[in-house]
């Protein structure tokens, strides 16, 4: 966690990012799938604002399985994953622009995010 990297990618522990952690962080990028990485969402999200890092929150980072799943349950064709997965890197980027444009943490923007779709629909 403490090393000089560009990217931090922590993908088997929930919480590792807290008050403890953060400061320590060298990396000015963290995307991990590990489910719940901010041990805290709020004050752990300001606490990756303050330091500089660009953090992809999990539950985008890691949707493929959520989206494989759906496919599951609902007829599956590889390219129609392939499809929904493929727009991730897309979703990810629109948050990152939520949380500039609002000045709020990227896990704050991902849950505006998740709520204008839940109330608008989205492809």
């Amino acid at each position: 966690m403490t090393l000089d990297v560009n990217v931090l990618v922590p993908c088997a522990m929930g919480g590792i990012l807290n008050n403890k952690t953060i400061p320590k962080i060298k990396a000015k990028i963290i995307c991990g799938t590990a489910n719940n990485l901010l041990l805290d969402e709020k004050t752990d999200g300001l606490l990756l604002k303050e330091h500089n890092i660009l953090y992809a929150p999990d539950f985008i980072a890691n949707a493929g399985g959520i989206i494989n799943v759906y496919h599951e349950i609902n007829g599956y064709n590889i390219d129609n994953v392939l499809k929904d997965i493929e727009k991730i890197y897309d979703r990810v980027l629109e948050i990152f622009e939520i949380s500039d444009e609002n000045n709020i943490t990227t896990h704050k923007a991902a849950m505006v995010y998740a709520n204008k779709v839940l109330e608008e629909g989205i492809e």
